[in-house]
């Protein structure tokens, strides 16, 4: 029997041609390419160009029709099969059709959630969230406290990584750091005054389970995840170092216009200055005047201190919402140029400023703006305003020293890192994140045995990797570069051939694994983001993983212009950490601990990844194509974590085709010898009249 399709793009129904057939192509982990556990479909098909479809996309074959519809961006849209709602997602508008001076019908194309992720992240980098609300005070004392562990397990931690000299401890060098030509006489013994570590070195690191907060409140988005809450994810911590020097610096803050003072002049059209600086949003717009394009005609945007500082500042200047400039302030009381513009003809600019300082300071500012109108210097009008006085202090600055890497490559990094899915769900803008196990885990079994054609089964065999790989970014600090020299590998990287006639799987991460090495006959433990240069240098974005406090077996010193301080306790930090009496490790590989000097079994690759592959690679597997009418009931609840009974036989799905008109669907389903974790629900098996809503595949939308 055939079924009503129905198509909604932002709340308004799409009419569809009548005869049209309308497949959807499903898969989020397919053995094709087992790196890909978010992937997301989605292809181009055809609508009628009726009156109702005219009116949705307002005329778009009409490109003097002025209208409201952005066509640059995808709309919120979904599917309903017999008036219950199948899937939620994103349509784009492609393109028109136009025969003999008629529209004859629109393109568009369908996408899953995980297209609206992506646009929310377009191209924003790391350094584009809001670290207000995790930032802090920073000073010598406090990041002694950071590195005993005083302030208690907090989001922000600063690991011993040295930036700039090569570390002694205990009178030794670190085990099995050094290369045979390194020159331990220049190494600073930092358990002795003298050899005290410059905090200028250290940089913080931001828990990953923070950051993940911080992208959530940026983009209105949710992530439902039982892994971001175990101690697996929270013990694992992002470096922030983007350069050479940890340098102290307070959080950018905004400069709080209060209130005009006074103006002499106006502009030569006799509108008042005042009107275009806003005490509301804090910017001033500078526009044309009509001498726009006279020779010296400029608009001029200056500060002044009323009371002088020693304390450096700077001063960032944004125009239309972009960084554009840094100043260094002028600390003396003298005024000092932020914007200089020449007055021209359709000058439109709206600027904001933000102030920050190396150390803690108050600066009260007065604004000042002018207008020139000849080459004499002078100032044909001019006005000052006051602004509120900025309290600033030095924090961890993450914003500053964030890696350089986009939202989206480092969530996708996450993802291949611990073997994540992420999957939409009914809720808008809500995500879920599971590990692949839990995900499977968390699925529903269906018995669809009494919908399956049982006339005709094709059974092949698992066409299998040849090599499977997982690597790191190429790492360039010593240790690791030594750590290759003798192990002919980069360090926690893993690869396996095997002798089958498949393609290659390359599991490639947008992180960098540093090493670290922990002091013989010591309880201390640091790594070196130094290269065989011995010059310290950037590294791609570290994922560390928090160990353990110990009271160190040398006390610690760190310095600063200030003075020192003694540090009797240190966190640990590097590849492993340990959860429920169980050591885990960021490597792919079974590496030997630095730390405590035996192999971790758990690695990433063991912890994440074995089951599934385990399973792929069991000899009993086969790949069996089936096909299924089913009902509307499974139909718009089935997910791809789901596990499917026929006869006998258990399968997790590797993809499915379903044709949403007549509810026929073709299986590509694997052999699951892997465990179910959990109990089963209420009512065991799942069957056509006992379904649970789970989440949203990604899909692939094809009209014939």
């Amino acid at each position: 029997m055939k079924r009503e399709v129905r198509v909604f793009i932002e709340g308004q129904q799409i009419d569809l041609f009548n005869d049209e057939t309308i497949e959807v192509n499903s898969s989020v982990q397919n053995i094709a390419d087992i790196s890909k556990t978010s992937t997301d479909f989605s292809q181009a098909f055809t609508i009628p160009a009726t009156t109702r479809n005219n009116a949705i996309f307002q005329h778009f074959y009409q490109s003097d029709v002025d209208g409201t519809y952005n066509f640059q961006e995808r709309k919120d849209g979904y599917i309903e099969i017999d008036m219950t709602t199948f899937r939620r997602g994103r349509i784009q508008l492609e393109k028109s059709n136009v025969k003999n001076g008629q529209v004859e019908n629109y393109t568009i194309t369908f996408y899953g959630q995980l297209t609206s992720l992506k646009d929310l992240f377009g191209e924003d980098k790391l350094s584009d969230l809001d670290y207000s609300s995790v930032d802090q005070a920073v000073n010598l004392p406090t990041i002694q406290f950071f590195i005993e562990g005083l302030l208690g397990f907090t989001d922000i931690a600063y690991p011993l990584i040295s930036s700039g000299e090569f570390w002694k401890y205990n009178a030794t060098p670190a085990s099995g750091t050094p290369p045979s030509w390194f020159n331990l006489g220049t190494a600073s013994e930092i358990d002795t005054l003298l050899g005290a570590i410059d905090i200028s070195e250290l940089f913080p690191a931001l828990r990953l389970s923070r950051i993940m907060q911080l992208i959530e409140l940026r983009y209105g988005i949710t992530f439902s995840s039982n892994f971001f809450l175990t101690d697996n994810f929270k013990n694992a911590y992002l470096w922030y170092k983007n350069r050479d020097r940890f340098e102290i610096m307070s959080t950018p803050t905004t400069l709080n216009i209060t209130n005009f003072v006074s103006q002499t002049g106006t502009f030569p059209n006799g509108v008042a200055m005042s009107t275009f600086v806003s005490n509301v949003n804090n910017t001033i717009s500078i526009q044309a005047t009509s001498n726009a394009g006279s020779v010296g005609a400029s608009h001029s945007v200056k500060l002044a201190l009323i009371t002088p500082t020693i304390v450096p500042f700077y001063v960032d200047v944004y125009l239309n919402g972009n960084l554009v400039q840094s100043v260094l302030g002028d600390g003396t009381g003298a005024s000092f140029d932020v914007v200089n513009v020449p007055d021209t003809l359709g000058l439109n600019n709206t600027y904001f400023f933000q102030a920050r300082s190396t150390g803690i300071v108050i600066l009260d500012f007065t604004l000042l703006y002018f207008y020139y109108y000849s080459i004499s210097g002078l100032p044909f009008a001019f006005a000052n305003f006051n602004v509120a006085p900025l309290p600033l202090f030095p924090t961890t600055s993450l914003q500053r020293n964030a890696p350089d890497i986009k939202v989206s490559d480092f969530f996708s990094g996450l993802l291949k890192e611990f073997n994540l899915t992420c999957t939409g769900t009914n809720t808008p803008n809500e995500f879920l994140v599971e590990t692949l196990n839990y995900w499977y885990a968390s699925g529903n079994v269906f018995d669809i045995t009494t919908f399956t054609d049982s006339t005709s089964i094709d059974i092949e065999r698992v066409k299998l990797y040849k090599k499977i790989s997982f690597r790191y970014q190429p790492s360039e600090s010593i240790t690791n570069k030594y750590y290759l020299q003798i192990g002919l590998k980069e360090y926690g990287n893993t690869e396996q051939p095997y002798p089958y006639d498949g393609g290659e799987l390359n599991i490639d991460v947008p992180f960098e694994n540093l090493m670290f090495s922990k002091y013989t006959g010591t309880n201390v433990q640091v790594g070196f983001s130094i290269n065989s240069a011995l010059s310290p240098y950037i590294p791609k974005p570290c994922i560390l993983y928090y160990g353990q406090d110990v009271v160190a077996t040398n006390p610690i010193y760190i310095k600063d212009s200030t003075g020192t301080a003694v540090c009797n306790s240190v966190q640990i930090f590097g590849q492993d950490t340990n959860v429920g009496g169980i050591d885990y490790s960021l490597n792919f590989s079974p590496e030997t601990s630095t730390y405590l000097g035996i192999p971790i079994q758990q690695s990433l690759f063991a912890t994440y990844y074995f089951d599934y592959l385990a399973n792929l690679y069991d000899p009993k597997n086969r790949l069996t194509n089936v096909k299924a009418v089913l009902p509307i009931s499974i139909l718009t609840s089935l997910q791809l974590n789901d596990r499917l009974i026929i006869r006998d036989k258990r399968y997790i799905i590797n993809d499915f085709k379903t044709n949403l008109t007549t509810g026929e669907t073709i299986f590509n389903l694997l052999n699951d010898f892997i465990p179910i974790l959990p109990e089963p629900q209420e009512g065991g098996i799942i069957t056509e009249d006992n379904i649970q809503m789970q989440t949203e595949d990604s899909i692939n939308l094809i009209i014939e």
